[in-house]
């Protein structure tokens, strides 16, 4: 079983503006209205784990894959009942960047995730991804 979704949102910020706010991942709360917490406590690289409470969803570890400084990295949490994976990018399209999610589920966790949290959960990734596009036009590198 598998379900999908993608979000996306043009910003100004440089990738490097990008990503200073997103890789900080103890600040995701400061900026991230959907998010509790989130911690972190080593660099944010390729095998890194963390932990995520969002505010509409079982709280869980996260680990971290395919980092690509200025450019790209992917979450995954394991379930009983499957996996969710997050595909974070920044693109360049002209004078500006579109910074994208995209979500995989697949196992069981994929209907339930489709019945219980697929709308709710694109709907707060759409204002996620503004945040974020807010939160590093302000940022400094």
């Amino acid at each position: 079983m598998h379900y999908s979704f993608d979000n996306s949102t043009a910003t100004q910020a440089t990738p490097a503006q990008i990503w200073g706010v997103w890789s900080d991942v103890n600040s995701w709360h400061e900026w991230d209205p959907h998010t509790v917490s989130a911690k972190l406590e080593q660099p944010f690289k390729d095998g890194s784990a963390g932990y995520l409470e969002p505010k509409d969803a079982p709280a869980g570890n996260m680990n971290f894959t395919n980092v690509v400084t200025n450019k790209s990295w992917t979450s995954i949490s394991t379930t009983p009942l499957g996996k969710l994976t997050f595909i974070h990018t920044i693109t360049d399209k002209g004078d500006s960047r579109i910074i994208a999610e995209h979500m995989d589920a697949n196992g069981l966790i994929a209907i339930v995730f489709r019945l219980f949290y697929a709308r709710k959960r694109k709907e707060s990734g759409k204002e996620t991804l503004q945040a974020l596009a807010q939160r590093s036009e302000r940022a400094t590198v």
